[in-house]
């Protein structure tokens, strides 16, 4: 039985006990906490990272991104399920980035 389905049988359990005694009480679900990270400053290291067969290395630094370009993620203009055509457009004409930079996302 996995942990998180012992956690509801558990709190199903207390809240038949406490309205069996004290109060009706209706069970919704649980609830879950999306954990988020922020990126305040650019980073003082450069960070490496590598493929799982070692061949291939990645080294990254770092850096706040606007919050027109956050919003622009949210909207789905930018991110993984927008056009890559569109994407580049955006983000060479609207934010001004470089050309190499825009081709590397």
């Amino acid at each position: 039985m996995s942990t998180s389905l012992r956690s509801e049988l558990y709190v199903d359990l207390c809240l038949k006990d406490l309205s069996d005694e004290y109060v009706q009480c209706h069970y919704i679900g649980l609830d879950f906490v999306a954990y988020r990270q922020m990126v305040n400053a650019t980073s003082s290291r450069t960070c490496l990272g590598k493929s799982p067969n070692k061949h291939n290395r990645v080294y990254l630094a770092a850096e706040p991104m606007s919050d027109e370009i956050c919003k622009d993620i949210e909207d789905g203009k930018l991110g993984p399920k927008a056009e890559v055509k569109e994407q580049v457009r955006i983000l060479r004409e609207t934010y001004d980035w470089d050309d190499n930079a825009v081709r590397k996302t």
